[in-house]
């Protein structure tokens, strides 16, 4: 999944994705909701769960998990922003 095209078009993308200390997540099962009704073509292109150390200064030691999705013009809220509920949705995976 690292290799689709919407991540590989974008440097902040490439960059990040090229960290060595980041590690693809390979279990990651998301719910129903996810693959049937929101992982198609508009809507969830594609995603690429990883976790990496925590970096910031007050961040708790260990590793943080995150979920890096392509989000398709289907779940916007206004051009270039995802909807609320897509943001809800991501928590609840």
């Amino acid at each position: 999944m690292a290799d689709h095209p919407d991540f590989q078009s974008l440097p902040w993308v490439r960059d990040l994705l090229a960290d060595p200390n980041l590690t693809m997540v390979h279990n990651f099962a998301p719910n129903g909701m996810f693959h049937a009704v929101l992982y198609k073509p508009g809507a969830i292109e594609a995603h690429l769960p990883f976790s990496r150390p925590c970096r910031e200064p007050n961040a708790p030691p260990g590793d943080e998990q995150c979920l890096l999705m392509s989000v398709g013009g289907n779940l916007d809220g206004m051009k270039g922003r995802a909807h609320g509920e897509t943001c809800d949705l991501r928590v609840d995976l």
